[in-house]
């Protein structure tokens, strides 16, 4: 038995159980399951971030697009779990049907300053039209509310080709461009650089950490071990923080220098 405080938590329990390699399992026949184990969290706290993003959740929702550029919410998935959903999706291309998805313990991370729910690197579980009584009542309730759209026209965004299995074939889904060749842009559009790391400015880097609520910066808390460990000057002592990281990099081609700022949402 350990305590459950950690940035990142399958259950919102205060405990966790351990185990070792000697630890021995088995089923329990005389166990009643009563509790429902699927913890939802709605479209509308997602977005406003209404939840202790530090545990896992529940995330059920019809896919509408695999544009990399959603104006929903936004689902990132990895791996295996990416894979799977291209497959169905390649599989089932001339169907009419929604495709919906239920992803359990799915995390919940900012990208590019909006909400993205993504799975674990461990535990999730990802659930395409299965036979499920989430997946039933969720289709059930669709079709209620959208008896006047077809569902082709949901599945015309679906593309399996967002998915890639190399990450050189991604890359190359855009133009390739010198360095002295980005001038001659004056729009937002993306390019791939095939260049040399040559060195990164340490002076100019920085990270930094963000209450969550506010999203004003707050300082680490090292002298009151009983309130929370950061320092919000408009929240007080919070423990739901997000960080910020710059990194910049500086590279090279055969024909021009270029300095990369390269920024995340941690």
């Amino acid at each position: 038995m350990a305590s459950n405080e950690s940035e990142y938590m399958l259950v919102p329990h205060k405990h966790k159980i351990n185990f070792y390699k000697t630890t021995k399992v088995r089923v329990s026949n005389d166990f009643v399951d009563t509790v429902d184990p699927y913890h939802f969290i709605s479209f509308p706290d997602l977005l406003a971030r209404n939840f202790d993003t530090r545990v896992a959740f529940d995330f059920l929702g019809e896919v509408v697009s695999t544009d990399p550029i959603g104006t929903r919410i936004a689902v990132a998935l990895w791996g295996s779990f990416a894979m799977k959903l291209n497959t169905y999706i390649s599989q089932h291309n001339n169907d009419t049907a929604p495709v919906i998805i239920l992803l359990r313990l799915a995390k919940l991370k900012i990208w590019g300053g909006q909400p993205q729910v993504g799975n674990c690197l461990f535990g999730s579980r990802l659930h395409i039209n299965d036979d499920m009584p989430h997946i039933l009542e969720f289709k059930s309730n669709l079709n209620a509310l959208d008896t006047n759209v077809e569902y082709s026209s949901r599945t015309s965004q679906l593309n399996s080709d967002t998915v890639v299995a190399n990450p050189e074939d991604y890359y190359l889904r855009f133009q390739i461009k010198n360095i002295d060749e980005i001038l001659d842009f004056n729009e937002e559009v993306g390019l791939t650089i095939i260049a040399t790391i040559i060195g990164f400015d340490m002076d100019d880097g920085w990270y930094s950490f963000y209450c969550r609520d506010c999203s004003k910066k707050v300082t680490k808390n090292d002298e009151d071990v009983d309130v929370g460990p950061f320092h919000c000057v408009g929240c007080g002592f919070v423990s739901d923080v997000f960080g910020k990281i710059r990194i910049v990099v500086r590279v090279q081609d055969e024909r021009a220098l270029l300095r990369l700022y390269c920024l995340s949402v941690m």
